[in-house]
């Protein structure tokens, strides 16, 4: 589940890249996509997507028309990852939130213009997500938790 102290870095992130589209007429705004991406079925996983949404709706980011979800599932497959992601490019998402070690590793190693928040990775370290001594937020453009 996505941390209390999470959700404030979660609002900063999806407000500074999409914050003005907000202050459009309500008609013309644009529409905000997040890709999140599970690298397999897991109830955890699926309960810290859930937590993830359920943050972002208590910041005030709620799943509207102009908000959208793209959610995908890797199924433990590294090509589908990569699948997966394309689409999300394809798609213009405007961040992108990982689940598990699979699919962070693969995005951090493919998207480099995009925010990428990651979790339910037990050493990102190890993984190669993030540099030994990164401060959270200050690494290749992820947050994580």
């Amino acid at each position: 589940m996505v941390s209390k102290k999470l959700t404030p870095v979660l609002a900063l992130v999806l407000f500074t890249s999409v914050g003005p589209s907000l202050a459009q007429d309500k008609d013309t705004r644009k529409v905000i996509r997040i890709g999140v991406i599970q690298g397999f079925s897991h109830p955890n996983f699926d309960a810290d997507s859930k937590g993830f949404e359920k943050a972002l709706t208590e910041a005030g980011f709620k799943e509207s028309p102009h908000l959208s979800y793209l959610r995908q599932n890797a199924n433990g497959n590294g090509a589908d990852v990569e699948k997966s992601l394309q689409r999300f490019l394809e798609d213009r998402v405007d961040l992108i939130h990982t689940i598990a070690s699979l699919a962070s590793r693969v995005a951090v190693k493919k998207i480099h213009h995009l925010p990428i928040v990651f979790s339910s990775v037990t050493n990102p370290v190890d993984e190669g997500i993030v540099s030994k001594n990164s401060p959270p937020g200050k690494d290749k453009n992820q947050c994580d938790r």
